[in-house]
């Protein structure tokens, strides 16, 4: 077996340029002793310098190394590939029968891989079987792209495994339901076909391939009764807002405006108390009459475009997607009041959205200011929101600064005489009273109304988040007995109700301070901070420092007042004694004594150690231990 000699190759290629050993060498900035070496098979070069030989003469390394020039692979490519590959219509009958090839695809396979609209268009004309081979989707695409809509004229394609579809004219290409649609119409699927993903409308919004006409074709009859694409036309809206399609954007929302507005003036559904139902089906967004077969559709806007807006800062397109939307939501609201769910809320930027996406904008406010500001709701501050500024200066501040109740905000409107924001508010939150008060300008009638925005507090203000003081630190405004009551000598006047909401926010602040102060400590004074201390022989400062944790433990999880024994009692008294059955039918007090008494006797050993005079038994180390590891575990 002849061994390759890398200096013979090397020999070989320099005399094919005609350089000398010097010449090359120069070329390599070695010296020709080098070359020489190489050549004589005396010496090899560095692997180094091999990429940078292999540069200059204009081969590989592999060429180098092995002397092997290597083969060309003959690639093999199937008729129809070929056709598919080149988009080449003069092919296209002659592969169309084919079996399928070594790679086991045929000419359908070929069509969706290189995308041969050409092909694809021209087989589907010259034979009506052909499209049938395609998946629906992958049909309605490709006649979409290659702007032949007519082709999908009278073909039946089957869907899933038992639903046949025939396309009777090119409009019921628009009677498909996007996929994620699919959900509420789950008791309607012999009557849907949902398969559309969003990729589809993307293309739609996106491909440049796609003619005006066959776009006009899609957009066309989508008024009145004859709109079948209203399902399709928020995520063809979303698409071309997203991807800055300005003037598709503006088509799509003249037709929707208009498709809506055919509703608004000529669908008006009888409600039938006898059956408890309608003329007219509300199903997602859609109308029906009860016993026909045309119904009409609502265009609404994404949320997830809404949101883009206001992430973009662009509020006049906020303004008209919400306008839009406020649209359909008033008329299914109205009209359909008893069948309106969640499955037809459209969703609407408040103003208080606005106002942050606004204050985002802005390079000068800060994110503390940011998380404030977004925990107020139409004026009044959600306090769970607010506790994720996760600063007590700042939490302190903005409790002082904004009301934390509706009855807060709507009195000190009325006592500052803002009329018109009052009127306004009470208008948009139903508070009829309040609002016929101010028209009638009587105070006595606005002080009552105001009033009863308190005692009426189960009235459902829809976009107010309420207080209330539970022991999961939500706050969630609750009914109080006091003022939940009937009886007139039970509920609180104005003045009364002013006071207690100043000391609700007080002791708000008091157990957020409580609460930022357990954190603080808790996170100073770990189990291995206190281990440590011990190791150090600083039992006086393990047994201080536990006390800290466990007093801030007590005040802020346990809610426990008073000084430190008071607090150990009560502790010990709910948390470590209880009653069981005595196995004779009697309950009996049990307590676990041992750590009671090692409780006590930490608090009395703290205690000698803060005032000199008191004295109290040591504790050894086990014992501090066990402490150690009690107190952190709560």
């Amino acid at each position: 077996m002849t061994t390759h000699s890398i200096g013979k190759t090397i020999a070989s290629l320099r005399k094919s340029k005609g350089w000398t050993q010097v010449e090359l060498a120069e070329k390599l900035s070695i010296s020709d002793k080098a070359v020489s070496k190489w050549e004589s098979e005396a010496g090899f070069p560095e692997i180094s310098q091999l990429p940078v030989m292999a540069t200059l003469f204009g081969v590989t390394i592999d060429y180098l190394m092995t002397g092997k020039t290597q083969e060309k692979e003959i690639v093999t490519i199937s008729k129809a590939e070929l056709c598919a590959q080149k988009d080449d219509v003069t092919l296209a009958e002659k592969v169309k029968d084919l079996p399928n090839d070594e790679n086991n695809k045929n000419i359908v396979d070929y069509i969706l891989q290189y995308q041969s609209l050409n092909v694809f268009k021209k087989l589907c004309e010259s034979d009506s079987q052909f499209i049938k081979r395609f998946k629906l989707l992958d049909a309605i695409t490709f006649a979409v792209i290659s702007n032949s809509l007519s082709i999908l004229v009278g073909k039946e394609f089957l869907i899933d495994v038992n639903y046949r579809f025939t396309f009777e004219n090119e409009d019921e290409i628009k009677s498909l339901l996007p996929a994620e649609d699919k959900t509420y119409f789950r008791n309607y699927q012999d009557q849907c076909i949902c398969i559309i993903p969003r990729e589809f409308f993307t293309l739609l919004v996106t491909d440049k391939r796609i003619g005006e006409d066959t776009l006009n074709k899609l957009l066309s009859n989508q008024k009145g009764r004859e709109c079948v694409w209203y399902h399709a036309f928020p995520y063809m809206i979303d698409e071309a807002y997203k991807n800055d399609n300005k003037e598709l954007l503006c088509r799509l929302l003249d037709i929707s405006r208009q498709n809506n507005a055919i509703a608004y003036e000529k669908i008006e559904p009888i409600y039938d108390s006898y059956d408890n139902s309608y003329d007219y089906i509300l199903n997602y967004f859609f109308i029906a009459p009860k016993y026909g077969k045309n119904g009409h559709g609502l265009v609404r806007v994404l949320e997830s475009t809404i949101k883009s807006a206001l992430e973009k800062g662009d509020f006049d397109m906020v303004d008209e997607f919400n306008d839009i939307n406020m649209g359909v939501e008033s008329f299914v609201k109205t009209k359909f009041r008893n069948t309106y769910n969640d499955s037809t809320k459209c969703y609407m930027a408040n103003a208080d959205e606005i106002r942050i996406a606004k204050l985002k904008l802005g390079k000068s406010v800060s994110k503390l200011d940011l998380e404030v500001q977004s925990s107020i709701h139409n004026g009044i501050i959600s306090i769970k929101e607010l506790k994720a500024a996760a600063n007590f200066a700042i939490i302190k501040k903005a409790l002082y600064a904004y009301p934390i109740h509706p009855f807060e905000l709507l009195y000190q409107m009325y006592q500052q005489q803002k009329w018109r924001e009052l009127f306004e508010f009470s208008v948009d939150l139903d508070i009829n009273e309040l609002s016929d008060s101010i028209i009638r300008q009587n105070k006595e009638s606005i002080e009552n109304a105001i009033l009863k925005t308190w005692t009426k507090d189960n009235q459902p203000y829809s976009n107010i988040k309420k207080l209330c003081i539970n022991n999961d630190e939500l706050y969630v405004l609750k009914s109080d007995i006091l003022y939940g009551r009937r009886d007139n000598h039970n509920q609180k006047n104005i003045q009364e109700v002013v006071d207690y909401l100043n000391a609700v926010r007080q002791r708000i602040i008091d157990e957020l301070a409580n609460k930022f102060d357990k954190d603080r400590i808790t996170g100073e004074l770990t189990k291995d901070y206190f281990y440590t201390e011990l190791n150090k022989r600083n039992k006086d400062l393990v047994i201080i420092k536990l006390c800290v944790r466990l007093e801030a433990i007590l005040k802020c999880d346990f809610g426990y007042t008073g000084n430190f024994a008071e607090m150990i009692d009560k502790y010990c008294e709910e948390k470590l004694t209880w009653s069981e059955d005595d196995g004779w039918g009697y309950l009996v007090k049990t307590s676990d004594i041992d750590t009671i008494k090692l409780l006590h006797k930490l608090r009395k050993i703290r205690n000698s150690l803060v005032h000199s005079e008191k004295t109290s038994d040591p504790m050894s180390d086990d014992e501090i231990k066990q402490c150690i590891d009690y107190v952190c575990s709560l």
